[in-house]
């Protein structure tokens, strides 16, 4: 009676080889721990320099110049506008204006 034995296989062409298996739990804790060791080295590699809360700390003051600028009131306009109700009784009017700057009034 021949039995079967797990530790050997056939491959295609007749030849018996012996199989190894490792378990699951082995292998990926081996692969972490690299992943880990790598993980480390590279981070210590990494020479990071201190986070500044400024913007002005990254930029060379000589290199940027400024233009003056003048904000100057020009000129200002003012419209009106009136709208009615014609198709029934008690019509109203209702009037308002808006100024150049967006600010409505009236």
């Amino acid at each position: 009676d021949r039995g079967y034995d797990p530790n050997y296989y056939i491959d295609d062409y007749g030849d018996i080889h012996k199989s190894y298996s490792i378990p699951w739990v082995i292998s990926a804790s081996v692969s972490g721990i690299i992943t880990l060791i790598t993980i480390i080295v590279l981070v210590k590699k990494n020479k990071m320099v201190k986070k500044e809360a400024l913007a002005s700390s990254y930029v060379d003051k000589n290199s940027i110049k400024y233009n003056s600028k003048i904000d100057q009131f020009l000129h200002s306009h003012t419209s009106s506008y009136t709208v009615s109700n014609s198709g029934g009784s008690g019509g109203g009017k209702i009037g308002g204006g808006y100024s150049s700057g967006g600010g409505r009034h009236g």
